[in-house]
């Protein structure tokens, strides 16, 4: 798999926006690949967060 030139991480912590908020900027700035980081959910928390936030990569025909 050939990686993108942005490869974009979240962190929910240091933005102050949920990951499905992170990923539409990220996407609008032209990231294609995104990785979801979250060390301070549950994983049925995570689980709903990566959810949506996939919903939203989808729509952008980004990857997750």
């Amino acid at each position: 798999m050939k990686l993108p030139k942005l490869y974009a991480i979240t962190d929910a912590r240091l933005s102050g926006l949920s990951h499905a908020e992170q990923v539409a900027r990220l996407c609008e700035g032209g990231a294609s690949l995104i990785q979801l980081r979250e060390k301070h959910l549950s994983p049925r928390e995570f689980y709903r967060e990566a959810v949506e936030a996939l919903r939203v990569a989808r729509e952008w025909g980004a990857r997750l």
